[in-house]
């Protein structure tokens, strides 16, 4: 409510009763005006959609949210939970990994995280019977996978789930689509002494021609033969 107050003098001219008027007479004169606001109070902020046990985790890598019931979905645009490590009671968890979303990450227990691409929207949810009562961060590490369509990309994420470590990648079509790339550094090989007569091929699809070194490791085995070559640039 505002109120405006005003002051206004009037004085009082002529002559009451034959008799002549008395001293001037201060008249004050209020103007009251109410401006009323819709019903339901100020809308909500979009921090208070989000569910109460992540809201002291956005923005913050490396913090560690336990979700209290899934499915459930989290806003990127609410709350940032990049580098944020979410776990579900038994089922362990993960973390949330940069990028540009498109991305779902599982473990062993059931549990999968999955980034929405483009608006990098984060949902958690659970199926199957919870894992045992190991060390969640342990399983995290150890037992975590993700699903990545495209074979550069995936190789860029397990770079940096590895830091300073090697990564493998497994032969046939995967592995041949990572050396067309020309991602692959090294390639090894065992070989033993039966001839299947048939299979798969060793490098996938591959349509042209790729130059290996000499072998920089040969090792022999019983009926094995281990060897090491590092791709030619």
């Amino acid at each position: 409510m505002t109120v405006n107050r005003s002051r206004r003098t009037l004085r009082l001219a002529g002559r009451l009763g034959g008799r002549r008027a008395g001293p001037a007479v201060a008249v004050l004169v209020f103007s009251v005006s109410f401006s009323v606001s819709a019903c339901g109070g100020s809308p909500a902020s979009p921090r208070s959609a989000v569910p109460a046990e992540f809201q002291t985790a956005c923005g913050h890598p490396g913090a560690h949210v336990m979700v209290r019931k899934v499915p459930v979905t989290v806003s990127h645009a609410a709350c940032d939970l990049t580098g944020v490590l979410i776990t579900y009671r038994n089922y362990a968890g993960a973390t949330v990994p940069r990028g540009d979303g498109g991305t779902t990450i599982g473990n062993s227990s059931g549990f999968t995280l999955m980034i929405r691409s483009g608006s990098l929207d984060v949902t958690v949810d659970a199926t199957g019977s919870p894992g045992n009562g190991w060390d969640l961060r342990a399983m995290v590490l150890a037992a975590s996978y993700h699903f990545i369509s495209d074979a550069a990309r995936a190789i860029a994420r397990a770079k940096e789930l590895a830091g300073e470590r090697t990564v493998a990648v497994a032969a046939g079509d995967v592995g041949g689509q990572v050396l067309a790339l020309g991602l692959v550094d090294e390639v090894a090989m065992d070989v033993v002494p039966v001839v299947f007569g048939s299979g798969k091929r060793y490098f996938g699809s591959v349509d042209a021609q790729h130059l290996l070194e000499d072998p920089h490791t040969v090792i022999r085995g019983d009926r094995v033969l281990h060897l090491r070559y590092r791709v030619r640039r």
